[in-house]
């Protein structure tokens, strides 16, 4: 699995979430939650969505 940005730049540092507030809803989003609108949009720039690498595994040893 690897993380792919909308122009299919691999390896982005942070997953896109959708969120309708500035503050997390659960104490335990608060930890990885942007404090301000301008670290958010940093962010952003190095983030994408999971997806599968697309690399077939080896059967006989499942990848490893």
């Amino acid at each position: 699995m690897t993380i792919v940005d909308l122009q299919g730049n691999l390896n982005r540092e942070y997953v896109v979430g959708f969120y309708f507030s500035l503050k997390p809803r659960r104490p335990k989003f608060a930890t990885g939650f942007p404090e301000s609108e301008e670290e958010n949009l940093v962010r952003l720039a190095n983030a994408g969505f999971v997806e599968e690498r697309g690399i077939p595994k080896c059967s006989r040893c499942d990848g490893k």
